[in-house]
C-alpha cells in the first residue's frame, strides 16, 4: 500500500489530538497486521460516552501503572466515517523498545476494543490500526469482528431444556450473549478457585442471585442491552474482586487535610473499567461512568471522582462529598 500517502491522511485524523511527549496517561479476536504486529479486538459494553470514558481512564490510570511513559499520540475522540473512536499509543518508558497502542470504538449500538504493541517505528502499526476502525461497519455487517472461531457455539448452559421466549431462550438464540455466558462461566471458575478457602457459599449465592437478576431483564425495554451489560459488569466485578486481571495501585488519598481519613483505591482495566476502594473497613466496588473530563467511578453509594491528581469523594449513602488529594 501507499504508507506514506495513508500515513498522511489518517494521521491528519489526529489534529488536535495532542501529538507529546510529555507524560501523560492511558472473548476477543487477532488479527495480523502487514506492520508484523497482532491487533486484538473485543467486544466492549456500548456506551455513547465509551470513547470520552476510555480517553479520560487512560488519562488518569496511566501515571500509575508506568510513571515515566511517554505519551506518542492521542485522541479523546475522532469520526472514521460511521465510527467514533478514542485512541492512545504510548511507550511504557523512554527506554521501552515497543510501543503500545490502544484504542475503543463505537459504531451503531456496538462497541469494540483494540490493543496491539509495535516496534519503535509506529507509524505504519497506528495507521493500520486506524483502518482497521474504519472497517467496522463493513464487518460488523458480515459478523465477522470479535469471530474466534466459535461462530454458532452456545452458552455454557444447555439449551434444550429452557422455556420458550425466557432470557435463556434469548441467549441461546444470540451468539454474542452466549459468548458473554461462555466468558462468565470461565471467570467464575477462576474466582471459585480462589475463593475455596474464603467463603464459596457466599459466592455461589452471590452468582444465583446474579443470575435472578438477569432474568429480571425481561421486565426491561431493551432486553438484549440489560442482558449484555448485565453479563459484562459481573464478568468485570469477577474480575476485580478476585485479581483476575491486573491491578493499578494502590493508590492513595487523604481527604480534608486530615492523614487518617484515607481512602486507598485500586484500578482495574476490565470492561467496563472498574476500581475496589476501601475507607476504615468499608469496601466498595466502583464502575467508571460518563465523565466530561477526568475519571468518574460510581459504586452503590459510594462515588470517586478524580481530575489532576485531585479527587471528590462520596461515601455512603447522603454522605457529603470529601475533597481529597492524591499521595504517593
Amino acid at each position: 500500500m501507499a504508507k506514506n500517502t495513508k500515513l498522511a491522511n489518517l494521521l491528519s485524523l489526529l489534529v488536535g489530538a495532542s501529538f507529546l511527549t510529555s507524560a501523560i496517561s492511558c472473548a476477543a479476536s487477532g488479527i495480523e497486521l502487514e506492520s508484523g504486529s497482532t491487533l486484538t479486538i473485543s467486544h466492549a459494553e456500548f456506551s455513547r460516552f465509551l470513547p470520552h470514558a476510555f480517553y479520560d481512564q487512560a488519562i488518569a490510570s496511566l501515571p500509575h501503572v508506568y510513571p515515566k511513559h511517554v505519551l506518542l499520540a492521542s485522541r479523546r475522540t475522532g469520526e472514521l466515517g460511521e465510527v467514533r473512536y478514542a485512541l492512545v499509543c504510548f511507550k511504557e518508558s523512554p527506554e521501552s523498545e515497543r510501543v503500545t497502542i490502544q484504542a475503543v470504538a463505537v459504531h451503531g449500538r456496538q462497541a469494540w476494543r483494540f490493543e496491539t504493541y509495535a516496534p519503535l517505528s509506529y507509524e505504519d502499526t497506528l495507521v493500520e490500526v486506524l483502518e482497521q476502525i474504519s472497517k467496522l461497519p463493513a464487518r460488523t455487517s458480515s459478523g465477522s469482528v470479535g469471530d474466534t472461531g466459535g461462530a454458532g457455539r452456545g452458552p455454557s448452559f444447555a439449551c434444550d431444556k429452557v422455556a420458550a421466549g425466557s432470557i435463556e431462550a434469548m441467549i441461546c438464540a444470540d451468539a454474542e450473549l452466549s459468548a458473554l455466558d461462555r466468558e462468565l462461566s470461565g471467570v467464575y471458575a477462576a474466582a471459585s478457585k480462589l475463593a475455596t478457602n474464603e467463603r464459596p457459599p457466599q459466592l455461589k449465592a452471590e452468582q444465583r442471585g446474579w443470575m435472578k437478576g438477569r432474568n429480571e431483564c425481561w421486565k426491561s425495554g431493551a432486553r438484549r442491552q440489560c442482558v449484555s451489560e448485565a453479563y459484562q459488569r459481573r464478568i468485570a466485578e469477577l474480575q476485580a474482586r478476585y485479581r483476575l486481571v491486573p491491578g493499578i495501585g494502590p493508590v492513595r488519598y487523604v481527604c480534608e487535610g486530615n492523614p487518617a481519613n484515607e481512602v486507598v483505591a485500586t484500578f482495574f482495566q476490565t470492561t467496563p473499567p472498574t476500581l475496589i476502594a476501601e475507607r476504615g473497613d468499608s469496601v466498595s466496588l466502583m464502575y467508571v461512568q460518563p465523565s466530561g473530563s477526568g475519571a468518574r467511578y460510581r459504586g452503590r453509594n459510594e462515588s470517586l471522582w478524580e481530575h489532576q491528581g485531585e479527587a471528590l469523594i462520596t461515601w455512603g449513602y447522603g454522605a457529603p462529598e470529601m475533597r481529597c488529594k492524591k499521595v504517593r
